[in-house]
């Protein structure tokens, strides 16, 4: 409470000796100009992730010839020229720590902040950022906002972190298939696109194509865990979040907005549950189906918890031609440069034929932008309005024509099909604030079975009703 007394006393010492009536200054009728001010993001570092979800789009002081950098260095000069602005980073550890000291001294330190969902939602709860829907100089209903993130990740009317052409992270992180066309062709198999032309690509379909495959490489007659040498060839391989991705797949979430942006469990319906039987069907079968604990990895021994090291190898497997699919995101596609074989991108299966739309969901990993409370609101809106409208012209292009599409994808099919995956990339709040540990839930159905899904999501469900409204009280202002 005292923090946000703080804040409120904060905004008013901005504002009120600079504006009569409360009223923020008209946006001039000429370029602004901004003499010259630095205009500072608080943002990533590579200690997020292992460097996947560093931000590497904001700042770069000189062009490399690499197409993102460039693209970034491009866009911040015209944007600077234009302003008469200077756009700087500081790269953090822990962003969430470092705004939360800026914020309680009172400091303008950052004019903008990109870090991940999770501390995003911390700070939105803490109160240090704003309501991105009140800023007066950011049109959200502009092209180059991203919609469904403000649908998605709105409460009760109030957003506080989002995303668009500003950054890259989001499309970087939304989760597909790849299959490997060499195996496809090995073993006779019928392409995966002429499922997706005809809008037949179904889980049952996706299911067929996995359990179609398992060879036993060096005929030993025992399922081998997926060494490079001689293991087994299965059809897929589980991480341990993958079946909550293939479950949003289905159109379904753990939590959806009411008419009134009042989040409300959906995971405790029919449908999901169904869902959800059809995946343990299939990824708990270890005759077709390999886990990503249980594989070798070479001087590392057996490992047991899924981690980085251990995903990572399984899309080395993937490369070596031993699973036929295996769920990515655009971020690691940089891994696959190296594969001899081709492989092919997919949109994550419809549950069946009756589901109009694929659903695609973004990693709550992914870095968003918000904006602390101790900030300038002609500026903030201002700068990010023009970065993220010139985002769209320069930014974007190249990460989509020139990145993905030709230094990544390496057939002319599995352009229509990222678009289908970007047009259907989504958001679900639960995954990020995980409520009464729902999210959490989805990590442990490795060791959960179908019998026992219901009555796991029964006893969370009363905890997260009650965070949930707790979360909601915040945002209205009642605690």
């Amino acid at each position: 409470m005292l923090k946000r007394l703080l804040t409120a006393l904060f905004l008013l010492s901005i504002f009120l000796p600079a504006c009569s009536n409360n009223e923020i200054p008209p946006l001039h009728t000429g370029e602004p100009d901004f003499g010259g001010e630095t205009f500072k993001f608080i943002v990533t570092s590579f200690k997020y992730g292992f460097g996947y979800y560093e931000t590497i789009d904001v700042y770069t002081e000189e062009q490399d010839g690499t197409t993102l950098n460039d693209a970034v260095y491009i866009r911040n000069r015209l944007v600077e020229d234009l302003l008469n602005i200077n756009i700087a980073e500081y790269k953090s550890d822990n962003v969430l720590n470092s705004v939360t000291r800026a914020v309680n001294a009172t400091e303008r330190a950052y004019d903008a902040i990109f870090t991940n969902m999770y501390e995003s939602s911390v700070m939105a709860r803490e109160g240090l950022t704003v309501d991105l829907l009140i800023m007066k100089y950011i049109n959200l209903d502009n092209l180059w906002w991203d919609k469904n993130a403000e649908e998605d990740l709105s409460i009760r009317n109030k957003l506080f972190f989002t995303t668009g052409d500003i950054s890259t992270s989001a499309k970087s992180c939304v989760r597909f298939l790849v299959f490997n066309k060499k195996l496809i062709v090995d073993y006779k198999m019928e392409s995966p696109y002429e499922y997706v032309e005809n809008d037949t690509w179904t889980f049952d379909v996706y299911s067929q194509m996995v359990k179609s495959l398992y060879v036993d490489v060096n005929g030993d007659g025992r399922k081998d865990d997926g060494r490079k040498d001689d293991g087994d060839i299965y059809g897929t391989i589980l991480e341990t979040n993958n079946p909550y991705f293939m479950i949003y797949g289905f159109g379904e979430r753990l939590t959806t907005n009411d008419a009134d942006g009042y989040p409300i469990i959906t995971c405790n319906n029919e449908r999901f549950v169904y869902a959800a039987q059809q995946i343990f069907n299939l990824y708990f079968d270890d005759n077709i189906c390999r886990h990503v604990n249980n594989i070798s990895m070479p001087g590392r021994g057996r490992y047991f918890n899924p981690n980085f090291y251990a995903v990572k190898y399984a899309r080395s497997l993937f490369a070596d031609n031993k699973f036929l699919f295996h769920l990515m995101y655009p971020l690691a596609m940089e891994e696959l440069r190296g594969m001899e074989a081709d492989f092919g991108v997919l949109p994550c299966p419809k549950l069946n034929e009756f589901q109009e739309s694929y659903h695609h969901v973004v990693d709550s990993n992914a870095v968003m932008l918000s904006i602390p409370i101790t900030f300038d609101e002609y500026k903030s809106g201002i700068v990010l309005e023009e970065l993220a409208k010139e985002s769209k012209q320069t930014l974007t292009p190249e990460y989509n024509e020139t990145l993905l599409r030709r230094k990544y994808i390496r057939d002319n099919e599995s352009e229509f099909i990222l678009d289908i995956i970007q047009a259907t990339q989504r958001y679900d709040l639960c995954a990020i604030y995980n409520w009464g540990g729902l999210y959490g839930l989805m990590g442990t159905l490795t060791e959960l079975k179908n019998e026992n899904l219901i009555s796991s999501i029964e006893q969370l469900y009363y905890i997260a009703s009650a965070e949930i409204n707790n979360t909601v009280k915040i945002f209205e202002g009642e605690n």
